[in-house]
């Protein structure tokens, strides 16, 4: 008797368990809920789905956020790239075109300076290059625009000054400056025999003009005026100068002084006499 009531109550409660049938419209499961809608607490929200979804739109919106985000950094970054490329470039390029002005002005004056140099050294190619001679320098003297190969002044044995071929160790060809009773002179280094000069024998010869041509004369001669070397010209006390060379290549005089022919110098060692 026993056994069949705890049967009995045992049927009972696994009837109670299992969720009565609703007639006429057969079994009905669970209502279909949205995912997100609000429930009544009867059944559970099915957050696998839920979070799977928003995991994906949240997926695309911050992919799309992402590129928003990228495409507006790109944007102000090139914005600003480009911005600060002006502004800076601008400032750059202009200091750095100020410094190169600058640098380009120095080194205009600095080329000008060593293209005066050259120029002057241009005009005694020839066997010269300075417009001025030292005291106690020995030189050779070039005519400028002088006979072609032969422009180097010489002093032949009676004396007379001509244009003639460079050779810069011959003695005939050399001058030093210096000073003779007190006045500037250039002293002729070659020496002359009796035969064609007997009044320059045994004593010192220097330029001088006697009125008619520049040549080798006594240092001492009374009436002979001395000849200097003054900014590229050979002019007399008295103000008259070397004028260039005759068809002879003889040494041409200009006694009024406004045709005068340029010289250049070039430094030699002097030789024995």
């Amino acid at each position: 008797m026993q056994l069949l009531s705890l049967l009995y109550l045992s049927a009972v409660a696994y009837a109670l368990s299992i969720q009565p049938r609703q007639f006429g419209g057969g079994f009905r499961g669970p209502p279909n809920f949205g995912n997100g809608d609000i429930t009544n607490g009867n059944f559970p929200q099915d957050n696998a789905n839920n979070d799977a979804n928003n995991g994906v739109n949240n997926g695309v919106n911050n992919a799309d956020g992402a590129n928003q985000d990228a495409g507006n950094q790109g944007n102000n970054g090139a914005n600003d790239g480009v911005n600060n490329g002006v502004d800076n470039g601008a400032s750059d390029d202009t200091n750095n075109g100020a410094n190169n002005g600058d640098n380009q002005g120095n080194n205009g004056t600095n080329n000008g300076d060593g293209n005066g140099n050259d120029q002057t050294a241009g005009d005694g190619a020839a066997g010269g290059g300075d417009t001025t001679a030292a005291d106690g320098q020995t030189v050779v003297f070039t005519e400028t625009n002088g006979v072609p190969g032969n422009e180097c002044l010489t002093f032949r044995n009676n004396g007379e000054i001509v244009d003639a071929a460079c050779v810069n160790e011959a003695i005939d060809r050399q001058i030093t400056p210096t000073t003779v009773n007190g006045q500037n002179a250039l002293q002729v280094q070659r020496t002359f025999t009796p035969d064609f000069r007997a009044d320059l024998v045994n004593v010192q010869a220097c330029v001088g003009f006697n009125g008619t041509h520049f040549r080798a004369e006594d240092c001492n001669a009374q009436g002979v005026e001395p000849v200097t070397f003054q900014n590229g010209q050979l002019v007399a006390s008295g103000g008259a100068c070397a004028s260039g060379h005759d068809d002879a290549a003889q040494m041409t005089v200009d006694t009024s002084g406004a045709q005068c022919a340029t010289y250049t110098t070039t430094d030699v060692q002097p030789a024995a006499a």
